[in-house]
């Protein structure tokens, strides 16, 4: 099976295919998981723009980024607070 093979699937099963938002009411609130987010990343912000690496970024910048890209991506709020996980880097403060 090819490499393809698998993101389709993802993207079909998700309901990406053509900006289409999900019609499940059950999957809108269900957690995207790593597997379909980083097909989302790379179908939706790969084929506008070179998408950023994950955990490339602060927090801060990937909000700010998605809250541009709202508009025109239709996503799930589950969907987009996991993109946000995926893309954000782990930044530890150091303690006072």
């Amino acid at each position: 099976m090819s490499l393809r093979a698998p993101l389709i699937v993802a993207l079909v099963a998700v309901g990406l295919v053509g900006c289409a938002p999900v019609a499940s009411s059950e999957a809108t609130h269900a957690p995207a998981d790593v597997a379909t987010i980083a097909a989302i990343h790379a179908h939706k912000c790969g084929s506008c723009h070179i998408a950023p690496e994950p955990k490339s970024r602060t927090r801060e910048q990937v909000d700010a980024a998605l809250g541009r890209h709202q508009k025109r991506v239709r996503l799930t709020h589950a969907q987009w607070a996991a993109m946000s996980d995926y893309l954000a880097a782990s930044v530890s403060v150091p303690s006072p």
